[in-house]
């Protein structure tokens, strides 16, 4: 005869997000992953620097956004924090449209080191093996400037994930980062030479068609 076990006290299974996956962080999205909610996970760095949901909207969403922000203990040494999202459910899509609003304060006053810092955004379906799908690396400027607001498409072509996870990681001397604001995560199926934005703002694409990435511009 066969026994039904159950474990007691097991924790809830972080439950891969359906598509259309949508993002704003104005529900706690660094708590423990629930099956709906949460999921989002961090690194900090041994200066201090880390992630936060301040009530900004710098990244040109609605209020609040998730922030990468660097720290004035730790002068001239390089360092690398990272966000995670929860997993998505990419099983039988091949092609998908991530979507994300993002903004880059810098300043090297007072710093030393080099000036550059890094952004990259990859995924994954373990968390251990991650693709690259951008980066793009700008110089901190003399006094506190956002560097980069953009609202960035990226069209990932070839999937064979059946979840996903994206990363999103900061590098560099962190410094000379005052924030990085990422806001607006949106993950669609398919690819398409017209996106429209999902909370409601109609964007304009540039070139038409396209493949890999591109800036959309607010119309």
């Amino acid at each position: 005869m066969l026994a039904s076990l159950t474990c007691a006290g097991a924790k809830a299974q972080c439950t891969a997000r359906p598509l259309p996956f949508t993002e704003p962080f104005a529900t706690n999205p660094l708590q423990a992953c629930t099956p709906t909610l949460g999921g989002w996970t961090n690194t900090s760095a041994t200066s201090g620097a880390g992630w936060w949901v301040p009530g900004t909207n710098y990244a040109g969403g609605a209020i609040p956004e998730i922030e990468a922000y660097g720290d004035q203990a730790n002068g001239g040494v390089s360092e690398t924090i990272t966000l995670t999202s929860p997993p998505i459910n990419t099983n039988s899509v091949s092609t998908y449209t991530l979507q994300f609003k993002h903004n880059l304060y810098l300043t090297n006053s007072a710093a030393s080191g080099s000036g550059s810092i890094t952004l990259k955004v990859e995924t994954s379906q373990d968390k251990v093996n991650w693709t690259q799908h951008h980066t793009a690396s700008y110089n901190a400027t003399p006094s506190l400037t956002s560097v980069m607001q953009e609202i960035r498409v990226l069209v990932i072509n070839g999937n064979t994930n059946d979840s996903t996870y994206i990363r999103y990681s900061i590098s560099g001397v962190l410094f000379k980062v005052w924030g990085w604001e990422i806001d607006n995560v949106i993950v669609q199926s398919g690819g398409s030479t017209g996106v429209k934005d999902l909370y409601g703002t109609s964007l304009m694409v540039a070139p038409n068609p396209f493949q890999e990435s591109l800036k959309v511009h607010c119309a």
